[in-house]
């Protein structure tokens, strides 16, 4: 019902290396350092906390982007299978053991809402991938874009993505997803990242916008539930939802009024916004210090 690949690729492009490949040249790229990597599931984990409580409804506070941004954080936020799951890519990068960890972290935090899908497959160690194309791929790759180099990058993105969402866009959004994060890990300008993600999701408004983010906010309760948590509406927005922010938690507040899928999106914008700022506020400041840190850091080490 949803397929929108691009015509110009044909279903078995989104699976091969080279569809991918950015071909963005920076003048002077940073040098990726792997502690990024504990820079980017900070900004995973703030961005899916932040999301938590309004996950799966529109009400009138997640449309007032003043009570969002200034209550961050103090509400009894929690961090949910987004973090999990992308800790989980995190550990696997060693051995690409990415089935292995999914199910590993799955039993360590049974009760983090999981999609049904997932968690049936989780469950099943004889599972195969189901062909989804919902935007847990996409939430869970990028700390992958840590690697040294584009190729890998891109390669890993898709194993990470084939265990269970090999749909081809579901392998398409966490391709994009990881490559952005990549790309910004070495210097990348916004306008650069929107350059590329474009090139894969033009026929998306969200993206390539008819209506203004504002006004999109407004129109987002005729967006259809079903649709909200795919890759092809998640990934698109987290991107525009970066693109147009000014700080971190400008990044989120829109990516919680976009979506009905709060966490999520905010967790994928979130990763982009930390590497990309690479600041936060005194009040996500203090918030991570001594509400989340410990618990994430423990999940990352345990």
């Amino acid at each position: 019902m949803f397929e929108i690949f691009k015509k110009k690729y044909k279903e078995e492009d989104w699976f091969k290396v080279k569809t991918y490949k950015s071909n963005i040249k920076i003048k002077y790229p940073f040098k990726i350092n792997k502690d990024d990597v504990n820079l980017i599931i900070k900004g995973i984990a703030l961005g899916d906390i932040a999301g938590s409580i309004y996950e799966g409804f529109y009400s009138e506070d997640r449309s007032d982007y003043n009570n969002i941004y200034d209550t961050m954080y103090t509400n009894g936020e929690y961090f949910t299978d987004d973090t999990v799951m992308a800790i989980g890519t995190y550990k696997s990068l060693e051995n690409s053991d990415y089935e292995k960890k999914y199910r590993e972290m799955f039993y360590k935090y049974p009760n983090a809402g999981y999609g049904p899908g997932f968690k049936n497959w989780c469950l099943d160690d004889k599972a195969v991938a189901y062909n989804s194309y919902g935007n847990g791929s996409a939430m869970r790759v990028e700390p992958i874009g840590i690697l040294e180099k584009e190729e890998d990058v891109i390669r890993e993105a898709i194993k990470s993505a084939c265990v269970t969402h090999n749909h081809p866009e579901g392998v398409k959004g966490a391709v994009i997803t990881a490559v952005c994060v990549h790309l910004l890990l070495k210097g990348a300008s916004k306008e650069d990242i929107l350059g590329y993600v474009s090139k894969f999701y033009t026929e998306e408004n969200i993206i390539n916008p008819k209506l203004s983010l504002k006004e999109y906010h407004n129109e987002k309760t005729k967006i259809p539930i079903e649709y909200s948590v795919t890759c092809m509406h998640t990934v698109p927005l987290a991107v525009r939802c970066f693109y147009e922010s000014k700080n971190f938690e400008d990044c989120i507040t829109k990516a919680i009024m976009g979506s009905m899928d709060a966490d999520t999106c905010a967790a994928i914008a979130g990763g982009l916004a930390a590497v990309y700022y690479k600041a936060f506020n005194a009040n996500t400041t203090y918030a991570w210090e001594n509400k989340y840190k410990e618990e994430i850091n423990i999940m990352i080490n345990n």
